[in-house]
């Protein structure tokens, strides 16, 4: 015989393959049905419908397209407040010249001596005044109702 073992050598393997059936074999604890399913649940599903897929890409689409244009509108926004504010300080300036042009205008008319000139304001500047007070009002309102949002 080719591959002749001892009769000593079979014994002992008997043995040994005895002594492994005979051992315990550890058993896995048995969670409660309820966390099996929840860990079911919370994992993602292995295959999605080409439908529902092209459906969740599009929408993604869909919201970048949002981002994009409310970008886009923001930074209209912010251009415009720029031209608004340069448009104001252009404004402002060119009054300032004005007032001081009249100012020098009516410092260098010649008034007879003997006659006092009264001051007459039209109705139409009395109105103005008023309207821009009461719009100058208005707007510290707003402001504090803003910061009272803040």
């Amino acid at each position: 015989m080719f591959f002749s073992k001892d009769r000593k050598e079979l014994r002992d393997i008997k043995e040994i393959m005895d002594q492994d059936e005979e051992m315990p074999v550890p058993v896995a604890p048995q969670m409660p049905p309820s966390v099996q399913l929840r860990e079911k649940e919370s994992a993602a599903p292995l295959f999605v419908k080409v439908d529902k897929y092209r459906d969740i890409i599009s929408s993604i689409h869909e919201m970048k397209l949002y981002v994009s244009s409310t970008k886009q509108v923001f930074s209209v926004l912010q251009e415009i407040e720029s031209l608004r504010s340069e448009t104001l300080n252009v404004l402002r300036t060119t009054m300032q010249r004005l007032e001081r042009s009249v100012i020098e205008m009516d410092a260098e008319l010649l008034r007879p001596q003997g006659v006092t000139m009264t001051e007459e304001k039209s109705s139409e500047v009395t109105h103005i005044e008023s309207s821009l007070t009461d719009l100058q009002k208005q707007l510290l309102d707003l402001k504090r109702e803003l910061q009272g949002m803040k």
